[in-house]
């Protein structure tokens, strides 16, 4: 009974009728609608809590609050089951080298006003990048969290919610390794030299013409996919694995630029988002 009790309510959760936020009704209430005891009620938001779809709240004013999917939840997920698997860094590179470039591929076949509407948007978060080309050494993190918002916006631009949604969670699950290295190089000393800056500026630039000239929609992502082996990759390795998925607070940034972006394609286009808003 549990379970059905946790299904009924996640399909409620899952369709918005219960928003993020919310709080669920009272338990007695919960035990009239369901006509369930008062255990297998508790086993079912039990198994909601352990899904991530509720938070309990303690103390006086206690209860169970909903917490509805969002990339960042998703890209938490997603890094812990890659860890648990021992996945290496060159295996998780490998996968966003196919994905991103789709996503640059689809985004590049949108129609034009559409399209215009991307390449807008793209060239003003490269232009953030830019603009720290000439900033110390003390910013170089700084350039890389800049830089990062790219992938993300490529991902967000695609045009496809499925491809999106799953490009963003395995980019966010990336990015924050690669954040991790940055903090960490800056404070070493050890971060690259400011051509590195440039190359990536550079890179980006040409993806965002790639995508400005349209695409042959036989071949999608096939230059960027090209491009994409040729950039240096920096982040710390443990001889076999990848280490860390991540701290909470740049999983928390990473769905905070995710969602950003996709409220900005709302914006602009007059169209429904990749990811519900409530994410």
């Amino acid at each position: 009974m549990g379970e059905l009790v946790a299904s009924r309510l996640r399909n409620r959760i899952i369709s918005g009728d219960l928003d993020d936020g919310d709080e669920l009704p009272r338990e007695a209430i919960l035990l009239e609608e369901f006509g369930v005891s008062r255990p297998s009620l508790r086993e079912g938001i039990r198994i909601l809590e352990t899904e991530g779809l509720i938070r309990i709240r303690r103390g006086k004013v206690g209860g169970a609050i909903v917490k509805r999917p969002t990339a960042e939840s998703a890209a938490y997920h997603l890094g812990l089951t890659l860890q648990s698997r021992k996945v290496t860094l060159e295996d998780l590179a490998s996968a966003r080298a196919v994905l991103e470039p789709a996503c640059a591929g689809l985004a590049a076949a949108l129609p034009d006003k559409q399209r215009v509407a991307v390449v807008e948007r793209l060239s003003a978060l490269v232009d953030e990048s830019e603009s720290m080309l000439d900033s110390g050494s003390e910013d170089s993190a700084a350039f890389t969290t800049s830089a990062l918002k790219f992938h993300f916006g490529i991902v967000a631009e695609s045009g496809n919610t499925t491809i999106g949604l799953l490009a963003g969670a395995l980019t966010a699950v990336w990015n924050a390794q690669e954040s991790s290295w940055a903090e960490r190089a800056t404070t070493d000393g050890a971060y690259p030299d400011p051509k590195h800056r440039r190359d990536v500026v550079k890179v980006h630039r040409r993806v965002i013409k790639y995508i400005a000239e349209g695409n042959n929609p036989d071949q999608p992502g096939r230059l960027v996919q090209w491009l994409y082996p040729r950039v240096p990759v920096y982040v710390w390795r443990v001889p076999g694995i990848w280490y860390d998925v991540g701290s909470k607070e740049t999983l928390e940034e990473a769905n905070r630029t995710f969602r950003s972006l996709l409220t900005d394609r709302v914006n602009v286009r007059g169209t429904e988002a990749l990811a519900p808003a409530s994410e």
